[in-house]
């Protein structure tokens, strides 16, 4: 089989991105309807070991499609939603030689799906890279075969994979097929692994897949996201640095924390976008769901443009490497690796840093950031914070000299060759690191509170089920960042900031649910 260029893959991605994210709202505001769509699953065209899979509901109706279409007019800024991207899905699909109305709209079915098929995520030297495939489901396969006779633009070749014949674009790296009840767009790698899961073992017939769904009651949603995490980490953590360093014998167990498999549900109202998601399995979710998360962010300075909690870090931590350490070659691994950090700079880590950690809080502002620690132990917190200033000197690169500033009981500047200056500080029962002396003034001052602004208030509402926010993110300043890092020239990243400025505030709450942990996102479409 010809395998595409990982340049020519790419190229295959916009188009099944532009059929994915604007099918529903132009199927919405045209008032398509899912009858006598193929029963079909698009997961059921997915092989079963796919580590990311996502599907959206094309064809809403009633107060759902009313709903997407709200949101449409505020986001796109315009009272014509669906035609705006109408234009913008026929700008994707010319480059085939199809057209949205013509060669799609006849056939679009009820959902459509988009996955990464293999866990093995390659690289430019090693293997041939990442296969992505699009599975939309058909209500009509003549007339989505009639489309398949123009895909290409005149350049398509005919070419046959396990006894199914399919067109490719070589040029572009993309090719398509029909196959009962669904068509398949994407890289040609991809759509061989989609022909080849449609007749044997899919996705769809996976019981990981089935409690994804079931975690996040996905029937109910306009889209859905699944994610089986440790395969996924497993290729990307041994495609990296871990597999030169004695760490790599470590990848299991550290592989072994993460949670099993994400599922996450998408809800669009008119004020309001949501996502429910639930992680099953896993350790270190008491960081989120602990009741100091939220504590800890709405302590944080009232200017962040982004804040996030979380409660017991040094807990956390240590139970984290006691489940590291519990046995076996892991257990050997984790304390030599503790060993050598106590060799090396005299710093033992459960002692002299996890032992007096408490809640804390990570912001940005608009000139800088820091972490906010909540000192269990001040005492400890201040004898860590002299032990530090010689292991940053120890490790080279940077220098450091005594800090002196208001409020700060003990501390050290840390001064790179760039410039750069980076602040730790002892200040009362808080330990602070901060980029900037703006950042440290605002996370040892005064003034209005994240919690206290009422933006956050608004959307903390939103979240509902007593849930109190510990992730905050200002999405129109940030906005403005993006133009401000020189970006503004690039027409993808003027239409990202413009969708931006439409929305508020984003909130997110997570708790702990049996086996499971459930996070709520909620960004406010204000106007």
């Amino acid at each position: 089989m010809t395998v595409p260029t990982p340049r020519l893959r790419r190229r295959a991605l916009p188009v099944a991105a532009a059929l994915m994210a604007g099918a529903g709202l132009v199927a919405a505001g045209c008032g398509s309807s899912a009858g006598g769509a193929a029963d079909g699953d698009p997961a059921g065209a997915v092989p079963a070991s796919a580590p990311l899979y996502a599907e959206v509901v094309v064809s809403p109706s009633g107060a759902q499609r009313e709903d997407l279409l709200a949101a449409g007019r505020k986001i796109l800024r315009t009272n014509d939603p669906a035609g705006e991207l109408v234009a913008w899905l026929n700008g994707a699909l010319r480059k085939e030689g199809l057209s949205f109305e013509r060669d799609v709209a006849p056939w679009l079915g009820e959902r459509v799906g988009v996955a990464l098929t293999s866990a093995d995520v390659g690289t430019a030297t090693r293997g041939p890279g990442p296969a992505f495939v699009l599975v939309a489901q058909s209500r009509d396969d003549g007339a989505a075969r009639d489309a398949l006779g123009r895909f290409g633009a005149g350049r398509a070749q005919e070419r046959t994979f396990d006894g199914v014949d399919y067109r490719v674009d070589p040029r572009r790296g993309v090719a398509a097929a029909v196959l009962d009840g669904r068509v398949l767009v994407g890289g040609e790698a991809g759509v061989h692994a989609a022909i080849s899961a449609s007749k044997g073992e899919s996705l769809a017939e996976t019981d990981k897949l089935r409690r994804a769904r079931e975690d996040a009651d996905a029937a109910e949603g306009l889209g859905f996201l699944y994610a089986d995490v440790r395969p996924l980490a497993q290729a990307l953590l041994a495609g990296g640095a871990t597999r030169q360093s004695g760490a790599a014998a470590l990848l299991p167990a550290l592989v072994g924390v993460l949670p099993e498999t994400v599922g996450a549900r998408l809800d669009v109202a008119p004020d309001a976008v949501r996502l429910d998601a639930a992680a099953r399995g896993g350790q270190g979710g008491e960081l989120l769901t602990g009741p100091g998360a939220a504590d800890a962010l709405a302590a944080l300075p009232g200017r962040s443009v982004f804040g996030l909690g979380l409660a017991d870090v040094g807990g956390a931590l240590e139970r984290l490497l006691d489940r590291l350490s519990s046995g076996g070659l892991n257990a050997v691994g984790i304390e030599a690796l503790l060993g050598q950090l106590r060799a090396t700079t005299g710093l033992d880590l459960r002692q002299d840093l996890l032992s007096w950690m408490g809640d804390a809080g990570l912001f940005a502002t608009r000139d800088g950031g820091a972490l906010v620690v909540n000192a269990k132990d001040a005492g400890r917190m201040r004898a860590a914070v002299g032990k530090l200033a010689p292991l940053v000197r120890m490790l080279g690169g940077a220098t450091t000299r005594p800090l002196d500033a208001r409020g700060v009981d003990q501390g050290f500047v840390v001064e790179s060759g760039h410039g750069d200056r980076v602040f730790v500080a002892a200040a009362g029962d808080r330990f602070v690191v901060a980029k900037g002396r703006a950042a440290l003034t605002a996370a040892l001052g005064g003034g209005e509170r994240l919690g206290d602004r009422d933006d956050v208030k608004a959307a903390a509402a939103q979240l509902g089920e007593g849930l109190r926010p510990s992730l905050f993110a200002d999405l129109p300043a940030l906005a403005g960042l993006l133009g401000g890092h020189g970006s503004g020239h690039d027409q993808r990243a003027r239409e990202a900031r413009r969708m931006l400025e439409a929305f508020g505030a984003l909130v997110g709450a997570s708790r702990r649910d049996g086996d499971v942990t459930r996070t709520r996102v909620v960004a406010t479409l204000p106007g």
